[in-house]
């Protein structure tokens, strides 16, 4: 397809949504599509999460279909939250609480909003954890673990250069990628059967 006047790309455009265990290092799952639709890619992936485990969300926010899908699987979810997603997000934005709870379809969520030690800046995130760790500092700690995903990223990209293709087809393109993500599990296992121990997920 023209890019320009004067160039023409034959990269198809696609789109990553990423599903990574923060305790052992290891990649769980991805999609890649032709159209930017992370909640649905989201919801796709959360397919495959087992009961009881927790998804912390990095760039997907308050979402009906995906928070009802949490409650039919029994699964627990951590999202920020943005202004306007719902009456009672909007007003718990506005108030001076640091923590609240309310209804919705039937179910019981959980607000927290988390000061920046450093910036200063107040986010607001929903939750259906369970009561022993719905506290601030548990709640921090655990959305902190999602800077893993960063780690991966790099990985990705800087050490097996996943942005730089051989392949000019989809299918080729979607071979590369399984490959490159394949290589980095088989590392992180490695490193694990070698005596590297997951983090302690009640620390």
């Amino acid at each position: 397809r023209s890019v320009s006047k004067y160039r023409e790309t034959y990269m198809p455009r696609g789109y990553l949504t990423h599903m990574y265990d923060v305790l052992s290092g290891i990649s769980k799952g991805f999609t890649f599509n032709p159209t930017l639709n992370e909640h649905a890619d989201g919801r796709c992936l959360l397919k495959s999460v087992k009961e009881k485990c927790l998804v912390i969300y990095d760039r997907l926010y308050f979402s009906k279909e995906t928070i009802l899908q949490h409650f039919a699987q029994k699964t627990y979810f951590l999202m920020r939250c943005r202004t306007k997603a719902n009456k009672h997000i909007d007003r718990f934005f506005d108030s001076s609480k640091k923590s609240t709870s309310f209804k919705y379809n039937g179910h019981r969520l959980y607000l927290f909003k988390i000061k920046h030690p450093k910036t200063g800046e107040s986010n607001v995130f929903v939750t259906n954890l369970p009561r022993r760790w719905r506290k601030s500092k548990i709640i921090r700690g655990i959305y902190r673990l999602r800077w893993e995903v960063e780690t991966f990223f790099k990985e990705l990209t800087g050490i097996t250069k996943a942005e730089q293709w051989h392949s000019k087809s989809y299918n080729g393109i979607l071979q590369e990628l399984y490959a490159r993500f394949w290589k980095i599990n088989f590392t992180k296992i490695s490193m694990a059967k070698a005596g590297q121990k997951p983090l302690d997920p009640d620390k």
